[in-house]
């Protein structure tokens, strides 16, 4: 009986090592807590099957016109109102001092999306927003993978300066940033610009 118990704890506790590995990575806790639990050492076999069965993509990008400034500005657009409220507040801080300016929406591939649809969607988020901008010359990207992780190592990869995406949720700590924005914080080495609350509630008054 002593041994099963052993045996039944070293196997839901490797199982859980791997969740917290894949959520360092930026996917889900609860399923792959729940996957470990079950699953025990075998969770590891399914989550590098789940990397190649989801491998990332960059959809072919709009390229950015340079501006006079010397800031390179990647905005992260969820399709929420304080994603949008927090590129517009950057957009116009930044003012002469962008240089280039390019606006990303990451499509996880744990929501269940399909590519094509996932894309349309996205392509079509970021046609609204460029309506809606006063500037020209702005590039747009869509990339995917885990939000937070993968906007971080597209502004290390493609050299921007500053990262802006809203703030989401309520709360403290990642309920009051959003789970997205709190491992983007989490993994960049670039400054990280979160905004969007003040616009979106003077909107509203």
């Amino acid at each position: 009986m002593g041994w099963l118990l052993v045996g039944a704890v070293l196997w839901a506790a490797t199982g859980l090592a791997v969740a917290i590995w894949q959520r360092r990575r930026g996917h889900h806790l609860v399923v792959w807590v729940l996957l470990g639990i079950v699953y025990g050492p075998i969770t590891y076999v399914l989550a590098v099957d789940a990397e190649r069965r989801m491998p990332r993509f960059r959809a072919v990008p709009r390229v950015a016109e340079l501006g006079p400034g010397q800031v390179d500005v990647l905005i992260g657009l969820d399709g929420s109102e304080r994603s949008r409220a927090a590129a517009l507040e950057a957009i116009e801080l930044l003012g002469d001092r962008r240089r280039r300016v390019v606006v990303a929406t990451v499509i996880d591939r744990e929501s269940g999306l399909d590519d094509h649809l996932g894309r349309a969607a996205a392509e079509e988020r970021l046609e609204s927003f460029l309506g809606e901008l006063e500037i020209d010359g702005v590039g747009t990207i869509v990339v995917s993978g885990p939000p937070g992780p993968t906007l971080a190592a597209l502004a290390e990869e493609d050299g921007f300066d500053v990262v802006v995406v809203g703030a989401r949720g309520s709360g403290m700590s990642q309920r009051l940033l959003g789970s997205a924005t709190a491992k983007l914080i989490g993994h960049s080495t670039r400054p990280v610009l979160v905004g969007g609350t003040a616009r979106e509630l003077s909107g509203r008054s």
